[in-house]
């Protein structure tokens, strides 16, 4: 493999790293798990702000016990007094026994919104206890995408460390003065600056190529650049070929 064929080599290599550093960070499964956390995220605020409300109501329904027992004590006592045989008057009889009435249908009333307020409790905790299945299934749905995540991410992860090994070892193979050439231009080219030819086909811009030129591609050692394109250019046909397009379909 000569020199030119060693930098497209890394060339391509690179590409393929940074193809997949893209891939990466763009993975369907890491978007899937990301929105679905989310989600969990949003499900666990909406439980929580209804389980406070159940509990203000909570806290609403032991005022209104409170109220009633109060009610029924005071109630309670009047009777006792009204039948204690103390000789009460009675116009003061009456205003006990109003009072009396006053007092149960108070109790009545709290009793009703009492009875409303157990069901309205029961419903909410019924609402959120199905939330939390709910949210219990969503759990184990992101267990399932940080699976499918780790598989695909770790495969990319297996695949760039042989690639960088593979950098790397080109790295030092490439002579210093093309490997200069190549990282001054590689991010302004978007990692195109060599070429391989196929007949007289340039394959980086896919434009044939002067006879002349083609012709001295033959000379070993020799540096070209296509006349369309600036890339450096070498026969991609003939010696060193076939490694080129085996490395070529690994990537």
């Amino acid at each position: 493999m000569n020199d030119l064929e060693m930098l497209w080599d890394l060339q391509e290599t690179e590409k393929r790293a940074q193809k997949i550093k893209w891939e990466f960070k763009n993975l369907d499964s890491l978007k899937n798990l990301e929105e679905a956390r989310l989600e969990f995220k949003e499900k666990e605020k909406i439980i929580k702000a209804k389980k406070d409300d159940i509990n203000e109501d909570k806290k609403k329904l032991r005022r209104l016990e409170m109220k009633n027992q109060e009610a029924l004590g005071e109630m309670e006592g009047i009777k006792k007094e009204m039948y204690d045989e103390k000789g009460y008057a009675t116009k003061e009889l009456m205003q006990m026994e109003k009072k009396v009435q006053s007092l149960s249908q108070e109790n009545n009333k709290l009793e009703d919104l009492i009875l409303q307020e157990m069901e309205n409790i029961e419903k909410k905790e019924e609402e959120v206890n199905k939330d939390l299945k709910e949210l219990e299934e969503h759990q184990k749905h992101i267990k399932k995408l940080e699976k499918i995540w780790k598989k695909e991410s770790g495969d990319l992860k297996k695949e760039y460390s042989k690639l960088k090994e593979k950098i790397n070892k080109l790295r030092k193979e490439v002579p210093r003065d093309l490997l200069d050439k190549y990282e001054s231009i590689k991010e302004v080219s978007n990692y195109n600056v060599v070429a391989m030819v196929k007949g007289d086909i340039c394959m980086g811009c896919k434009v044939s190529l002067s006879s002349s030129v083609v012709g001295k591609l033959y000379t070993p050692g020799i540096r070209l650049t296509c006349e369309n394109c600036g890339r450096l250019i070498f026969l991609g046909e003939g010696k060193g070929s076939s490694s080129l397009k085996k490395g070529n379909n690994m990537l």
